[in-house]
């Protein structure tokens, strides 16, 4: 047996008695070196008492490293994800928070109770940069795997009076944080602390006229620090009514004044309560004070900072009316809320501090706020003169005019301060955060679902189908789970998980503030103990992770799945992708660009910058992916057809150049069936018409055919085929001429055809002109694509509508607001039975004047978009009990499937930015939230998708379409989670539409293998797979239809009026073969005559006597005619919280007044 040597190590921790912290004071050049040798001596130390005492060990089995050296492979994601849930002890007064009038999951309660805990008691906890270790003997000490510091006992520190409140998307944040403030609503700040001065607490009343120590002492230093400052007090001692308003401003915790508001504003007590702000006087103490300056500076005086019990809440702008409808629904009328977005103005300090409970401002006000801080105006030994009312408590009536260059939020010491969505904290770039972090706030709350880019709480409601039998046939995971430990790797953390630290880091340091990772004299202690242990080249330190976990913890609120989903389980969660057809027109179109791809590919040899997938020409590569997902739509050329007639001139060339370059069989095949569709598409003269046209155009059945060929769009050459084919927007004005002029015979449709068609052309120039004004055109374009362009804009007979739609939403929710009685089944004058029956008379005489039209047969078919004909069947089939929301990454497709919407006359709202001719700003787009969510009206909500990812609440829909497939899972599921939440009653339906054999089809696969590897997703074109696919383009066949095509009555006339129609000449019913929308999926029943849903907005029509010709066309009042069950009471009553009875909360109005705040 060779002989053993054995070594006992024997560390001496930093802090043993008497070693009078000499271990910390050395050279740092010996520490560095130092450090990296025990980090090497301790991951070799062996724990066994065997070989302590010099003998062999009994088993390599029992063998325990001093340091752990088990391997921890987590991303930063499935760490967030494993955070334990909070356990603070929960009061009983949660259950019944006062002022709130719904009751909380118990999930939401613990969440309350912790932060509550955190505001008012801050414990003391363990340092989380230390990790516990065990000696030979069991005793525990303490080691900073950073520093390889030892400690015999560990270091306490306390937490900061705040965090981030983190639960997972969908589960109710927003409630919580009402909690929170209605929980500490009357609790007053302290000063901001120093330890150079002493700042009393103090009020406009009690600096005047109170004789105690420290309101003397405070009009000592006024009168010190400048000759003028002379407060006028009259020697009188202050009355017992003048104590208690003073006592009921510095001490409002629980005294409930605001129960007896209306007894003391009767006897002239409130305003005086109100105008008594307290306040502190900050000075300038320096730290040298006692010694003698060179040249002494002159103090510019103290600050005035006013002390409010108010929190400050920063929005995105679009949660503005969010925060406000979710404040009327779950708290009672003892709320004082003001809303800022940018144009409403702000008001002075005092006023702010005292008069409300939360001001919710944008972050566009919030950073516009950041422009107006020279605090320095702040500084003034000026003392108020005004005077107090002659009789009652001698409270003065301040005018005195604050400094208009300086925020009045940098003058109040605010209680709380919460940002939603504030992922945008972890941003030094704009200037949200160092504006918070120049705030004086006394507790800070970060509220959010996703603190960073991979740390995203997106699993609430995937546990949904729990309730519901489960898998009979689970796949056979043993293989996956049958791993060898010891054949692990550890992993190295990337530079996306360091963006991801650098973004925690940010939030913790300049937001929260949180003191133990201040930056003070230059250290950095978060990057130096947090950050580079865990970015190592041979991967985390060991304890690493578990320091990231420790701090973590000690910040970050949030649940677990499993304990927020005992308490609330989502309804059922339906997520299908449906494969579609293309059009054989699109077809076309899209064999057209695939063969651009090939013939570039073949004639560039795939190399050098010619090759459209060479690194130099990214943004080409984009553009084109761009383009062919919206061909896969519905997308033209109008300029080039796609190159068709260049491609086809060349093609000799192209076939010469092959043969001298002995160009492989591969290619020369793959050229020849590029070449072959090329021809294909440019001799159809319907799909070069078709090229010609911004709009989707629809197969129509029932036209005569004079009516048509002035109607259509498509040359006098394709007239004799078999195919009607004439663009929505045209269908649209036919169908509003009809409405006016329902008599009208073929002449006067013709007339009035052709008098549209020079309209058309008039708005195709408008349209050019237009675009010159307003320089939005960068490149050229043609007229027909800036008539596309024109019509992304809004007329201004759907903004007069949506207003007017709004303002009754308003009323509606102020009305349930303040009437507990109120009948939310008749809330619209709309829903009056009287109208009702009065429409539904007219409405039955203008349908016996149609039913003699000549296009009362007429039948509108498919569409030239397989995704708008599925789309619009969907509509129509569910809209009249389900509402929609529909997403798709481009403002062209969303204009596309509105006009759809439109021709089956369904009323829907836009939830987009920038249109080329027009802002939707900010304020619009959440009127259009509410109105969305309140409303009857509206079934459908269009968005575009990187306006819709964070924050919405849109329960009302149950019913998502996805127009595309969306790359990002976690963009896609931050998506659902604007439905699939917590108040959500209804199963939600979600469906992905991809063309089959296209690479949005290889996209779903793709995407579903990726997030299945829990591995984070490269961009679209930097993923191998995918860019191999689109790189080696495939061609469409056009394939046989097996579903019912899109078949619907284009003019709402009943069953058995239309013998006139049967007896008209039509065209042959467009070819079946032509529509091509077959799903993966189950379809259910197509919209037809017997189930149609009607959305009409129609004219007042006279009666029978009374109606003639001339008159119809006169324009009318509109009115929609189908009613919808009101939802609002399922969604309400469902809401995660039960409801109780129903306050108004009070907002603040322009003139903010002081009587009643």
């Amino acid at each position: 047996m060779s002989p053993t040597l054995y070594i006992r190590i024997y560390l001496i921790p930093y802090d043993l008695e008497n070693v009078k912290g000499k271990l910390r004071m050395r050279d740092e050049a010996v520490l560095v070196q130092a450090r990296r040798y025990m980090r090497s001596l301790l991951s070799e130390l062996v724990i066994d008492d065997h070989n302590w005492d010099a003998e062999p060990m009994e088993s390599m089995s029992a063998r325990r490293h001093f340091l752990d050296h088990s391997i921890d492979n987590r991303t930063m994601a499935e760490i967030y994800s494993d955070l334990p849930s909070p356990e603070t002890p929960v009061d009983d007064s949660l259950h019944n928070i006062p002022g709130m009038c719904s009751t909380l999951y118990s999930y939401q309660r613990q969440s309350v109770a912790t932060m509550l805990a955190r505001e008012l008691h801050p414990p003391l906890v363990s340092d989380p940069l230390y990790i516990p270790i065990s000696g030979i003997d069991g005793d525990v000490f303490f080691l900073q795997p950073a520093t390889m510091e030892i400690l015999r006992e560990c270091p306490q520190v306390e937490q900061a009076r705040g965090g981030i409140l983190c639960e997972e998307l969908g589960t109710g944040k927003t409630v919580m944080m009402l909690g929170l403030i209605l929980a500490t609503l009357n609790q007053l700040p302290c000063p901001e602390e120093s330890i150079l001065d002493e700042r009393p607490i103090l009020t406009p009343l009690s600096l005047r006229h109170f004789p105690s120590p420290e309101c003397v002492l405070a009009r000592k230093r006024l009168s010190s620090g400048h000759k003028s400052n002379k407060l006028k007090t009259s020697g009188e001692i202050p009355s017992l009514v003048e104590l208690l308003v003073h006592y009921c401003r510095v001490q409002p915790d629980g005294l409930r004044i605001r129960e007896s508001q209306d007894e003391l504003e009767q006897r002239r007590l409130w305003a005086p309560i109100i105008r008594n702000t307290p306040f502190y006087f900050q000075f300038d103490v320096p730290i040298d004070e006692d010694a003698r300056p060179r040249r002494r500076k002159v103090d510019p005086g103290p600050k005035v900072m006013y002390l409010s019990t108010a929190t400050l809440v920063i929005v995105p702008a679009n949660l503005l009316a969010q925060w406000e409808n979710e404040t009327m629904k779950h708290c009672h009328d003892v709320l004082r809320l003001l809303a800022l977005d940018s144009r409403k103005p702000i008001p002075c300090a005092s006023e702010l501090a005292s008069n409300f409970d939360i001001i919710l401002i944008t972050q566009a006000r919030f950073s516009a706020e950041a422009q107006k801080n020279n605090i320095s105006k702040l500084q003034s030994w000026r003392v108020c003169g005004c005077r107090a009312h002659a009789n009652g408590p001698r409270v003065p009536r301040c005018r005195c005019e604050s400094p208009t260059d300086v925020s009045p939020l940098l003058q109040i010491r605010w209680k709380r301060l919460i940002i939603d969505e504030g992922h945008v904290a972890a941003s030094l770039v704009t200037n949200i955060t160092p504006f918070a972090k120049a705030l004086s706030v006394e507790r800070r709350w970060i509220v959010t679902g996703t603190p960073t880019t991979n740390l995203l709480g997106l699993h609430f409601g995937q546990g949904s189908e729990l309730q519901y039998p489960a898998d009979e046939h689970p796949e056979d995971t043993s293989e996956i789970l049958d791993t060898d430990e010891s054949d692990v790797l550890a992993r190295k953390w990337t530079k996306d998980d360091r963006e991801d630290l650098n973004k925690l880091a940010n939030m913790v340091i300049h937001f929260l503030g949180v003191p133990m990772f201040s930056q003070a004299a230059g250290t950095r202690p978060f990057n130096t103990h947090v950050i580079q242990p865990l970015m190592e080249s041979s991967g985390p330190r060991p304890g690493a992770i578990c320091v990231l976990t420790q701090v973590m913890s000690m910040i970050m609120i949030r649940h677990r799945i499993e304990d927020v989903e005992r308490d609330v389980l989502l309804p059922l969660l339906r997520q299908e992708t449906i494969a579609l057809d293309l059009d054989p027109y699109a077809i076309k179109s899209y064999n057209a660009l695939q063969a651009g791809i090939a013939i570039n590919a073949v004639d560039s040899e795939r190399s050098d910058q010619d090759y459209l997938f060479h690194r130099q020409n990214a943004e080409m590569l984009k553009v084109t992916i761009m383009n062919m997902s919206e061909v896969l739509f519905w997308h033209v050329d109008s300029e080039r057809l796609f190159n068709v007639d260049e491609m086809v001139e060349r093609s000799a060339n192209f076939m010469e150049t092959m043969q001298k370059r002995n160009t492989s069989i591969i290619d020369i095949k793959l050229m020849t069936r590029a070449l072959e569709h090329v021809r294909i598409a440019a001799v159809d003269p319907i799909w070069r018409s078709l090229q010609a046209q911004p709009d989707v155009l629809h197969r129509i059945s029932g036209m005569p055919k004079a009516i048509y060929e002035v109607c259509t769009v498509l040359p006098a050459s394709t007239f004799s085929s078999d195919v009607y084919l004439i663009t929505s927007e045209r269908l649209i004005d036919l169908r509003k001429f009809l409405y006016l002029q329902p008599l009208a015979r073929t002449e006067r449709i013709i007339e009035w055809a052709q008098h549209a068609n020079e309209e058309l052309q008039h708005r195709i120039a408008f349209a050019q002109e237009t675009m010159k004004v307003t320089k939005r055109a960068r490149k050229p374009s043609s007229s027909k694509q800036q008539l596309m362009m024109l019509k992304q804009g809004e007329s201004k007979e759907k903004k007069d509508e949506m207003h007017k739609e709004w303002e009754a939403v308003r009323a509606k929710l102020k009305a349930l607001a303040e009437d507990d009685g109120y009948d939310r089944g008749n809330h619209m004058s709309s829903r009056n039975g009287v109208e009702d029956h009065s429409l539904t008379r007219r409405h039955g005489v203008r349908a016996r004047f149609l039913s003699s039209s000549p296009l009362a047969g007429m039948q509108i078919g498919n569409s030239t978009s397989s995704k708008l004909n599925y789309i619009l069947n969907e509509v129509g089939q569910f809209a009249s009990t389900e509402k929609f929301l529909i997403f798709s990454n481009s403002p062209a497709t969303l204009n596309l499937v509105r006009e759809g919407l439109e021709l089956i006359e369904v009323k829907y709202l836009v939830y987009t930015g920038l249109t080329p001719l027009e802002r939707v700003t900010p304020k619009e787009r959440e009127q259009r939230v509410t109105t969305f969510e309140t409303s009857d009206t509206y079934r459908v909500f269009l968005m575009e998708l990187k306006y819709g990812a964070r924050g919405l609440n849109l329960v009302a829909a149950s019913r998502v379409i996805f127009c595309e497939p969306v790359w990002q899972a976690d963009v896609e599921s931050q998506a659902v989670k604007r439905v699939h939440r917590i108040g959500q009653t209804r199963p939600v339906t979600v469906k992905t539409l991809a063309i089959r054999n296209t690479y949005e089809e290889v996209m779903v696969t793709r995407r579903e293998a990726l997030k299945a590897g829990n591995s984070k997703q490269p961009g679209l074109t930097d993923d191998r797979r995918m860019r191999d696919f689109i790189a080696n383009p495939t061609f469409l066949s056009s394939p046989a239809s097996t579903t019912e095509p899109l078949d619907l009555p284009f003019l709402d006339i009943p069953r058995g009026r239309t013998e006139r129609s049967e007896q008209m000449a039509s065209p042959p019913v467009a070819h079946r073969e032509l529509s091509c929308v077959n799903s993966c999926g189950d379809v259910g029943p197509l919209m037809t005559k017997k189930s149609r849903v009607l959305f009409a907005d129609e004219v007042e029509a006279r009666t029978a006597l009374e109606l003639r010709p001339v008159d119809i066309v006169k324009k009318r009042k509109k009115k929609s005619l189908l009613q919808f069950p009101d939802t609002d009471n399922e969604s309400d009553e469902a809401d995660g919280p039960s409801r109780k009875k129903v306050h108004a909360v009070r907002f603040a109005d322009d003139s903010l007044t002081h009587s009643r705040p």
